[in-house]
This record gives structure tokens, sequence and C-alpha cells, in this order.
């Protein structure tokens, strides 16, 4: 049995699938290529808009950290203005016992200056001035 050539009508429709073949893959290549790039673009921005939350959350990090600073440095100065008006107080309460023993104390017009325990009265309230004067 003898085969007869294929009519040159029949070669070229033979040949159609194989162009068109090609064609969807070249299509399929296009877009898998064009979706691998976009994939990257959103990786690309998703990694960027990552790090911009975490310098956010740094710099909101190093605010909170300044501002506890900030209020342990006020809390840490008024210690030391309270501590300095307490030595203050205890240097001038010193001066003046030495000044008291040696004889030397300034007189003042103490509301108490009259008081004294030894008082020989029979009103025990007698020695104590009336505060009420003073204010």
């Amino acid at each position: 049995m003898m085969l007869a050539p294929v009519p040159a009508a029949n070669a070229r429709t033979a040949a159609q699938p194989t162009n068109k073949c090609a064609a969807l893959a070249d299509t399929t290549k296009a877009i898998l290529a064009d979706q691998r790039e976009s994939n990257e673009r959103i990786q690309f921005e998703w990694e960027r808009t990552q790090l911009a939350m975490r310098e956010l959350e740094l710099v909101e990090e190093s605010k909170w950290k300044a501002e506890e600073l900030m209020e342990e440095t006020k809390r840490r100065e008024a210690e030391r203005k309270h501590e300095m008006a307490m030595l203050e107080k205890r240097l001038e309460y010193e001066l003046h016992m030495k000044q008291l023993l040696s004889g030397t104390a300034p007189q003042t017009s103490s509301p108490w200056d009259s008081f004294s325990l030894t008082q020989s009265s029979t009103d025990p309230f007698s020695g104590i001035p009336n505060l009420d004067e003073y204010k």
C-alpha cells in the first residue's frame, strides 16, 4: 500500500496547530513574566511598608523613652531642690544652735521666745504665747 502525497492545503492546515501552540506558549510566558514582575513589585512594596512601620515604631519608642527621661529628670530635680532646702534649713539650725551655745545668737521676736518650761505660775498655760496675735 502506497501512501499518497499530502496536498499543500493540508500541509498548511497541519502546521497551523503548531503555530497556535507556539503563540499560546509565548502568550503564557509573557503573562507569567508579567505576573512575576507584579509579584516582585508587590513584595518590594510590602517590604518597604514593613520598614516604614518599623521606623515609625522606633520613633514612637524613642519618643516614649525621651518622655520617660524627662519625667525622671524632673523628679530628680525636685528631689535635689528638696534636699538643698532641707540642707539649708539644717545649716541654719546648726548655725543658730552654735550661736546660742556661744551666746552670740541674734535677738529674734519669735512667739516662742517668752515660753519657758520652768515657769513658776499656778496657771500651766500662762507662759504659752497667744499665737492668734501673730496671724
